[in-house]
């Protein structure tokens, strides 16, 4: 998969939607009036589902966290805005829970989290796969104290879980946790699509339904081996819902922002744009010692996470 994007170039003089080029301007009133329109649709389905008594609701507010998780860890806009929108999203999400509000609203968030620091993982992996240089694999002191502070949150929440959840079930905590970060890594699969250039969409997109699918199996035999018994129906609600909502959702929403000159993800984490920055910003020089400083500025702009714009 990596090698064939490696090999493709643009062809008769056209600029493919993954390349970004700076020459393009953001047409900054179809953006708005883009998301404006995502953000009806999605207000329509919560009040559609309003006062559903199954989990039909809750699969589609966990595809759409899903979203939300993955665009808070590689979304095309400043890490502070990307912050407040996330807290403003999830109580509005669990909104309309009739039953156990505070509860879900605490479930959104967790899952939110978890599905960050998935997207940060699942973007490594693909570094390491591809075999490409990756700006986010490099160490700083922000990331050792955020890496600090994430894992001692992690902890906290256990105990919390642990203690009044579980009454003191290390066995069913643990199972727990491994069903919701394999529903996490099912959803941030799902958008990692949007990392790929787009003539190696369809392929991208057939590997997350796979991977949709098996763990779907996964869980449900999951909760069969652990309680004795599992709804099939219930699983393949939450799963289906959730997956097919972020397809609904997600990629008409990122195709209709790359029209007009935007994206949801960064330029910087699609995996063709790096290996094609690094190619045409190799300097010609025979000093091993020396880094270029446009290079060396992209890389501190990555640390940060920073968007570029």
């Amino acid at each position: 998969m990596c090698t064939e994007a490696n090999s493709e170039e643009p062809q008769d003089g056209m600029v493919g939607l993954d390349e970004f080029p700076p020459s393009t301007e953001p047409e900054r009133p179809m953006i708005g009036a883009i998301l404006f329109v995502f953000l009806g649709a999605e207000a329509f389905v919560l009040v559609l589902t309003h006062g559903w008594d199954n989990v039909v609701p809750l699969g589609f507010r966990l595809g759409q966290v899903g979203l939300l998780g993955f665009w808070l860890a590689c979304g095309r806009a400043r890490w502070w805005l990307r912050c407040i929108a996330v807290v403003v999203a999830i109580p509005l999400l669990a909104m309309h829970v009739l039953r156990n509000g505070g509860y879900i609203i605490f479930i959104l968030a967790l899952a939110a989290l978890l599905i960050t620091g998935l997207t940060f993982g699942l973007r490594l992996l693909v570094s390491l796969w591809c075999r490409e240089s990756n700006e986010h694999q490099t160490i700083s002191l922000k990331g050792i104290f955020v890496a600090m502070i994430a894992a001692a949150l992690f902890f906290l929440v256990l105990r919390i879980l642990s203690t009044q959840f579980f009454g003191n079930s290390v066995i069913r905590l643990v199972k727990t946790v491994t069903q919701y970060t394999i529903l996490g890594m099912t959803l941030v699969v799902q958008c990692a699509v949007l990392w790929a250039k787009p003539t190696s969409f369809h392929r991208w997109w057939a590997c997350g339904g796979a991977f949709a699918f098996l763990a779907f199996l996964g869980s449900y035999y999951l909760q069969e081996i652990f309680e004795g018994y599992a709804l099939i129906n219930e699983w393949l609600s939450v799963y289906g819902i959730g997956v097919i909502s972020l397809w609904i959702f997600t990629y008409p929403l990122d195709w209709a922002l790359r029209e007009v000159g935007w994206s949801l993800v960064q330029p910087n984490w699609l995996v063709t744009v790096r290996q094609q920055r690094a190619r045409a910003g190799r300097p010609e020089t025979k000093a091993l010692g020396t880094i270029p400083a446009e290079i060396s500025h992209s890389t501190n702009e990555a640390v940060d996470f920073d968007d570029i714009h």
